[in-house]
């Protein structure tokens, strides 16, 4: 087989050369617009669970203070044998020996 020196033919070569080189840039940049997709999408979903879970905190620390008052009130206006009661039903169990 006889090769082809012609300019013709290194001009082929060098344009196929060039479009691998662009498909693959291409390929390579289309990989990175899908991965910064993708990271921007769970980065969204992140923040928004971190909102949630900020504003159940909020409520629930405001639900802790809330029944803190209440139980203090409680406790000062019970009797000492309910108090007693309710200590030793509150009262953790004591560790297995």
């Amino acid at each position: 087989m006889e090769m082809d020196y012609s300019p013709h033919h290194y001009y082929n070569l060098t344009m196929n050369y060039i479009m691998i080189a662009v498909s693959e840039s291409l390929m390579s940049s289309c990989v990175g617009c899908r991965q910064d997709l993708v990271k921007s999408h769970l980065m969204f979903a992140v923040r928004e669970e971190v909102e949630l879970l900020k504003e159940q905190i909020k409520d629930l620390t405001a639900r802790n203070c809330h029944l803190q008052l209440e139980n203090s009130i409680l406790r000062a206006s019970a009797s000492p044998d309910t108090l007693a009661k309710l200590d030793s039903v509150t009262q953790p169990p004591a560790p297995p020996t």
